[in-house]
């Protein structure tokens, strides 16, 4: 029996919102699940910009702060459903095999730190790693980026070098003539 799956964005929802539909419809397309399955997303201004709720069972509703907390609600409820991003590498990806009921979720979560990523010295990201990062609730990557339009859709916050390059950093901040000498 081939169950439902029906995802609900607000009206004149961004790019953001729209991938974050689409990766909980391809995901939950691919378990095998015993019944329907309905998610809305929500904004609510008052939340901070990455946080989220996900609540319900069947019927789920993500309601986020803004379009990059609906993104991560919706991994965070695939998440629930057991399917896991271990790495970049597809062969990475957990997904149940066994059928699984839509089961009560009641989460919360407001990330502690607005940045949570990695910062590198020149362009390594591929397409891959970037939505690993996502996946696994990190939005920030160095500004030297070879896919700038896929970050902007995943939320991702782009940071510059120093001026004077990006092992200069330290020394920007904490000048060692000043604090060293």
């Amino acid at each position: 029996m081939a169950c439902n799956i029906c995802i609900n964005t607000p009206a004149n929802c961004g790019e953001t919102a729209l991938f974050a539909a689409s990766e909980l419809r391809d995901f939950l397309g691919k378990l095998n699940l015993t019944c329907d399955v309905t998610v809305d997303f929500k904004l609510d201004n008052s939340m901070k910009r990455d946080a989220y709720t996900v609540s319900g069972c069947g019927a789920y509703t993500i309601t986020a702060g803004a379009e990059t907390g609906m993104l991560y609600g919706a991994y965070g409820l695939l998440n629930a459903f057991g399917i896991e991003f271990f790495s970049p590498d597809e062969f990475d990806t957990l997904i149940p095999r066994e059928p699984v009921a839509p089961m009560a979720v009641d989460l919360a979560v407001t990330p502690r730190f607005d940045l949570r990523g990695f910062f590198a010295v020149e362009k390594r990201d591929s397409e891959a790693f970037l939505l690993w990062m996502a996946r696994n609730g990190l939005n920030y990557w160095t500004s030297e980026s070879h896919h700038p339009e896929l970050c902007r859709k995943l939320g991702m916050q782009l940071r510059a070098n120093s001026p004077r390059g990006t092992h200069h950093l330290f020394e920007d901040y904490l000048p060692p003539a000043r604090y060293f000498a």
